[in-house]
């Protein structure tokens, strides 16, 4: 009995990277960044390959108005990253919202924000 059991958690700690959440790894801009420049997009790329038609990109205003943002994109086929162009950006404090579905179907969301000068 000790063997199969032995077996099932050795295969079970095998199969746990299957089962990971997509998390962000890095973003443009970064978190708390504070521009001088208007970005001309948002990048973001996460740990795991991701549902791009289950997957979301907000970007709220100071007031917590959202902005009309095209629908993300993989970065040049990078199926673990979103691209989204950005319109003229005023200056002022913006949150970026995001939600994803990693292709094993598990989600995570998450927000940070950037300021632009």
């Amino acid at each position: 009995m000790k063997i199969g059991l032995s077996a099932f958690l050795a295969a079970l700690s095998l199969a746990s990277p299957a089962f990971a959440h997509a998390h962000l790894d890095s973003a443009s801009p970064a978190e708390g960044a504070v521009l001088t420049s208007p970005p001309e997009e948002i990048l973001l790329a996460f740990t795991e390959n991701l549902e791009l038609a289950l997957s979301a990109v907000t970007l709220r205003d100071a007031a917590g108005e959202a902005l009309e943002i095209p629908a993300p994109a993989h970065d040049q086929g990078d199926p673990r990253s979103l691209r989204v162009a950005l319109p003229d950006l005023a200056p002022g404090v913006y949150r970026v919202e995001w939600s994803v579905t990693s292709v094993d179907t598990h989600g995570s969301q998450g927000e940070f924000s950037f300021t632009l000068k």
